[in-house]
């Protein structure tokens, strides 16, 4: 989750904002106290006052605590498209789809993440995941290619060896004359 309880894209409205700032500070101290449920329902409500790329992301987080994988996957999209600059967020999109075995669409997101990811330790994870992906891709493209072509073989209509009709190759002994 973020630890900066900021918001890029808050509402314009001083006191909204400052609300919306107090309930993310809650819903953080929420999460680091393993209690996933009750910071993801503060987190979607702070996030319909003042959407956020960091709420969203935050709100990923959560709802992945609490073993919801296709909204937390969906808070990771929404907090990207909010902010593409939010690595935090480019990186959890591209982990969790990584997890999720979509490895064509993972990649280019851990490569971003990858690239900007200014912990060492994180790069490496990120390194490694990205690697793993690639080869899981490699292997299907490899695979795939392998179907096709036995398919193709299936379907490819027989070549015949044309055979030789015998009573025309067959010696008359009664048209021979000597």
């Amino acid at each position: 989750m973020q630890q900066d309880a900021q918001t890029r894209n808050g509402s314009h409205f001083p006191a909204v904002k400052s609300g919306a700032n107090e309930k993310h500070r809650r819903a953080l101290a929420l999460y680091a106290g393993s209690q996933f449920e009750s910071a993801a329902e503060l987190l979607r409500q702070t996030l319909l006052d003042a959407p956020s790329s960091e709420l969203a992301n935050d709100m990923g987080a959560a709802e992945l605590a609490c073993g919801r994988r296709e909204q937390a996957l969906a808070q990771f999209f929404l907090a990207n498209s909010l902010d593409p600059e939010n690595i935090e967020a480019v990186g959890n999109l591209g982990t969790l789809l990584a997890h999720m075995d979509r490895m064509r669409e993972a990649i280019p997101y851990l490569q971003r993440a990858a690239l900007a990811a200014k912990d060492p330790d994180q790069r490496v994870a990120l390194d490694k995941l990205l690697a793993q992906c690639g080869n899981k891709v490699a292997e299907c493209i490899l695979q795939e290619a392998r179907s096709a072509r036995a398919n193709a073989a299936i379907q490819a209509p027989r070549q015949s060896v044309p055979t030789q009709d015998r009573k025309s190759t067959r010696l008359n002994s009664s048209h021979i004359t000597i």
